[in-house]
């Protein structure tokens, strides 16, 4: 799923239930509030950052899978299995 698609499936679901979302020919949704929105959570993707400086890259140049689960859960996102 794309981040359009998540941001769309969150907006439906949590903010506005019955709007279209429509999109102009710029790619910005028509209606201020879905715009507004889809500003800030393009902003958010962005701000999300991974630190990788502490995995051990000792193994050969591979990462430690502990490592990068580790480092990603310190950031802050939640992990699906």
């Amino acid at each position: 799923m794309s981040s359009r698609e998540e941001f769309e499936a969150w907006y439906r679901k949590d903010v506005c239930s019955w709007s279209n979302l429509s999109i102009d020919s710029d790619g910005e949704y028509f209606g201020q509030m879905a715009r507004t929105a889809w500003r800030a959570w393009q902003a958010s993707r962005q701000a999300l950052v991974i630190d990788l400086d502490d995995v051990d890259y000792s193994n050969g140049g591979l990462l430690d899978q502990g490592d990068v689960i580790r480092a990603i859960e310190a950031a802050g996102v939640r992990l699906k299995a």
